[in-house]
């Protein structure tokens, strides 16, 4: 994790992980990557990549809690992005909103995630850079992701060199981005909705 984790600490998705999963839900895998992607170019990490998570102690920084006012949650409800504190009519439309996005064509969600990383994404990260400066913010995620775009094209360029040469490759890229969709799907799933 690039913000680092000590022993006893709490994770904290750093991108909401109940927000963006209306995202990639009701997806095939290769349109969740689509999205994926996207989302990885426009400076968010989502799910459990390491990126999106920072350690936090549960009761002073975390959690909301009547002790302490300046948590993570309790900020992130400060502007209305924590929805576990939505209640009657603004809960039944924050569900009707992800689940309209749940249902769209994956054009209609690639054409909000903008929208999405400055509203929504961008405010929510900075909140928890500010427990944890360490953590990446929407530049270094977006410098992360051209590096890995740099790392793809060479690992392929081989892969062809190999190929052309007859060597075999032992795990192809395809297969190792299905590993860390399944990882974020699963994640995704077991959220409590």
């Amino acid at each position: 994790m690039p913000s680092g984790y000590k022993k006893g600490e709490q994770m904290h998705h750093l991108v909401p992980a109940e927000l963006f999963g209306a995202f990639v839900q009701n997806l095939s895998r290769q349109e969740a990557e689509i999205v994926i992607n996207r989302a990885n170019e426009l400076g968010i990490r989502v799910g459990n990549d390491p990126a999106n998570f920072i350690g936090l102690d549960k009761l002073t920084e975390h959690l909301r809690n009547d002790k302490y006012s300046d948590t993570v949650h309790g900020q992130l409800d400060d502007i209305g992005l924590e929805s576990t504190e939505l209640a009657g009519e603004n809960r039944k439309q924050f569900k009707g909103l992800l689940n309209k996005i749940a249902g769209a064509p994956v054009s209609a969600r690639l054409e909000a995630l903008p929208m999405f990383v400055e509203y929504i994404a961008e405010p929510a990260i900075e909140i928890g850079r500010s427990k944890r400066p360490c953590a990446y913010g929407i530049q270094d995620n977006k410098a992360l992701y051209q590096q890995e775009l740099k790392e793809e094209r060479l690992r392929e360029l081989r892969a062809h060199e190999a190929e052309s040469l007859g060597v075999p490759s032992k795990v192809t890229e395809t297969e190792a981005r299905g590993k860390a969709l399944k990882q974020l799907l699963k994640g995704i799933q077991a959220l409590d909705y």
